[in-house]
């Protein structure tokens, strides 16, 4: 991990001292290679994909969650002038936006489409190019009181990509706008939706850097360098019209991705930062939503599916578990690494319509209250602190949650 030292736990309680913040648990160093991480989509909890920014090369990274590069893949025909955000829609392509415009001056905006990396045999990808420019600009560059097209965050919905500005604006007018494109490459002219006012005085905080939706797609989220901003209830994309909860992001660093995991967990990653001798940040977070929205993740999702819950989460004594919608009684509650491999069995069938818990080999388990769907998880001594995979299993049906032990 970077170097955390005085300085930067005190910048964090200051931070942290007079607004609600997210609890960031840090997972793991990104891979050297992304220095200037600036963009994450995920096809599981741990595999995750990112980017560099400006004069980057052409390739995203593939890693998991403990860090570690799993893939380096090329990405024919494209340049990275600047790129900025990652986006993927709901058949699996992935947008690399190249829209990054810090001096306003550019006339050759992209976004590349690309088929989903996991689905590739090859380590290269050949990218479509959705050219674009803004209606509303007609200086390159506008003078200083009208800097606000530059753009670091999209989200890919249906047919469509939705683009939200970063202001550069001075003195600084607060504004984040919503722009639309279709995602087929072509040419074409963005369509402005609609304005946030993000109600921020400095830039620090209130430069939009990421964006992402949610997988049901519920939920909108905008991020700066020290915000989190939730809308939630819109109608259709029009996602300024609903609720909005805005969460400080306790952190020095250049934070500048964010992608969901689930409906109420998020990734996170910041770009490292010097100061002198030390760097800051190029890490990976994770961020449970769910507190914040007061909305278990398992209370939105499907009914039919089977869901878990854990809490605490992350957790360093033990971690109570809620197995939803086990109809035909649990199978099997098990626990594995990032790598795979088993490490806990916390409950298996061993009767018809009876579940216990059982130990077998070095794993260690605990029973499972009365009810069938309330168990208990305390790791042995001898697992360390990171990120796991709980499975549980219910006739055909099967669910997967991440939890993170902290000693």
């Amino acid at each position: 991990m970077k170097v955390r030292n005085a300085f930067f736990a005190t910048s964090l309680l200051i931070a942290t001292a007079y607004a609600q913040s997210v609890t960031l648990v840090d997972l793991a160093d990104v891979p050297a290679v992304l220095e200037e991480t600036s963009g994450i989509e995920v096809n599981s909890p741990v595999r995750i994909w990112s980017q560099n920014d400006s004069g980057g090369e052409a390739a995203l990274y593939g890693f998991d969650a403990s860090g570690a590069l799993f893939e380096t893949l090329r990405i024919v025909g494209a340049t990275n002038r600047d790129w900025e955000d990652l986006a993927q829609d709901a058949l699996g392509n992935f947008y690399i936006a190249d829209c990054g415009n810090n001096a306003h001056n550019r006339l050759d905006l992209k976004i590349y489409k690309i088929p989903n990396p996991d689905s590739l045999a090859a380590d290269s990808a050949v990218a479509g190019a959705i050219n674009f420019s803004y209606p509303d600009q007609t200086e390159f560059p506008p003078p200083d009181e009208r800097k606000n097209f530059d753009c670091e965050a999209v989200v890919a919905i249906g047919d469509s990509l939705h683009l939200f500005s970063k202001n550069w604006t001075s003195p600084f007018t607060r504004y984040t706008k919503h722009y639309t494109l279709p995602n087929v490459p072509g040419t074409y002219i963005a369509h402005l939706c609609d304005s946030f006012d993000t109600d921020e005085w400095t830039s620090t905080q209130g430069q939009i850097t990421s964006a992402d939706i949610s997988p049901d797609g519920e939920v909108l989220a905008l991020m700066s360098y020290r915000k989190l901003w939730l809308f939630s209830n819109f109608i259709g994309t029009d996602f300024f019209s609903g609720d909005v909860l805005k969460l400080d992001i306790p952190t020095i660093t250049q934070i500048e991705a964010i992608c969901f995991i689930s409906e109420t967990e998020v990734y996170i990653t910041d770009e490292v930062i010097y100061v002198g001798p030390l760097a800051f940040g190029g890490n990976l977070y994770y961020v449970d939503l769910g507190a914040y929205l007061n909305v278990p993740d398992y209370a939105i999702s499907q009914p039919s599916v089977l869901q878990i819950s854990a809490y605490p989460n992350p957790f360093n004594g033990n971690c109570r578990l809620q197995i939803d919608d086990c109809r035909l009684g649990i199978d099997a509650i098990e626990v594995f690494d990032i790598n795979g491999r088993m490490v806990d069995v916390i409950a298996r069938r061993a009767e018809p319509d009876v579940a216990i818990s059982l130990n077998q080999g070095d794993c260690r388990a605990l029973r499972a209250r009365n009810d069938g769907s309330n168990f208990i998880w305390q790791p042995d001594v001898s697992l360390t602190s990171g990120v796991y995979f709980v499975r549980a299993k219910s006739g055909d049906a099967a669910a997967t949650k991440p939890v993170f032990y902290m000693k």
